[in-house]
């Protein structure tokens, strides 16, 4: 260190700003890759185009999906890696997703994973999101699917048993305990039996971001709810405790499969869960509303 340095340092801490500055430093040094990406990456990709020849949304409607400004890797890339997991964790089971009738992408946002099935050759093909915008703009950039907005705390627009495989990546993450389980709810009703959900959630490989007192309550089986007031966005965000999707969230469902780290485009843990074939859809949305008014708002 030189001597310019140690001076600056040394005043720093007379007056008590070294903590603060050791924050906008590695501040910075974890933004630059993102400011490099949005300078020079985004640019590149419109130029070229998407490598699947697919329009590429607008940098704020990648945001609401990603929490990210990058399009090239975050959105693009990303969607390349979710689908992969995806495909990767279904092949681990015995399924192939092309073999599937009808799927459901919920919390599709602005078709970032759902732009890579597009050659999949299913009968249905479909995406939900709570953005008005992203639902637009899906509609006009994927035409091989249809897609539908749903609104908190209103059933989804589907019939029961009606679809053999949805997934909801980082959708759980971003919810209160009572959106989470009235769109588990919701989910459930619309799968077929015998159907597939997967979901993603965060788990103990990011631990690392919780205060004490919230490691504590997730190692001992607990949901950790942070910002719940912001249910529905990326303020909003959610530790799961594997115990307690088995015991709680997955309630009237198998877990046929659980992988740790699964989804490769966010490091999030994968369950894969399925509804037994003797299952009848059973409560309605607004009935399971009733039995859980006890429980935090959506």
């Amino acid at each position: 260190m030189n001597r310019t340095a140690r001076l600056l340092r040394s005043g720093f801490r007379a007056f008590g700003l070294d903590p603060l500055v050791r924050r906008v430093y590695y501040y910075a040094l974890t933004m630059f890759p993102e400011i490099v990406a949005v300078l020079i990456g985004n640019p590149l990709l419109r130029l070229r185009g998407a490598p699947d020849g697919l329009p590429i949304p607008s940098v704020r409607l990648a945001y609401l999906v990603t929490g990210r400004y990058d399009l090239a890797d975050s959105y693009y890339a990303g969607g390349v890696r979710g689908a992969d997991s995806i495909r990767s964790i279904l092949a681990a089971n015995g399924l192939d997703i092309g073999a599937f009738h009808s799927i459901l992408d919920f919390g599709c946002g602005c078709g970032r994973i759902i732009r890579h099935w597009r050659n999949l050759g299913v009968s249905r093909l479909s995406g939900s999101d709570c953005s008005a915008s992203a639902i637009m703009w899906c509609r006009r950039s994927f035409p091989f699917a249809e897609f539908k907005l749903n609104e908190p705390g209103t059933g989804l627009d589907y019939d029961d048993d009606q679809f053999d495989f949805i997934y909801a990546i980082s959708v759980f993450t971003h919810l209160s305990e009572a959106g989470q389980f009235f769109w588990m709810n919701e989910l459930t009703r619309i799968l077929k039996p015998g159907g597939y959900l997967l979901i993603t959630v965060q788990g103990t490989r990011r631990l690392h971001v919780l205060q004490p007192h919230e490691r504590q309550r997730f190692q001992s089986g607990q949901l950790v709810v942070v910002n719940p007031m912001a249910s529905g966005t990326n303020d909003c965000y959610v530790f799961h405790p594997e115990q307690y999707v088995r015991s709680s969230l997955s309630r009237g469902l198998t877990v046929a499969d659980f992988v740790p780290g699964g989804a490769k485009d966010n490091n999030q843990d994968v369950f894969l869960l399925t509804k037994p074939v003797e299952t009848a859809s059973q409560n309605t949305s607004s009935e399971y509303c009733e039995q859980n008014a006890h429980r935090s708002t959506f």
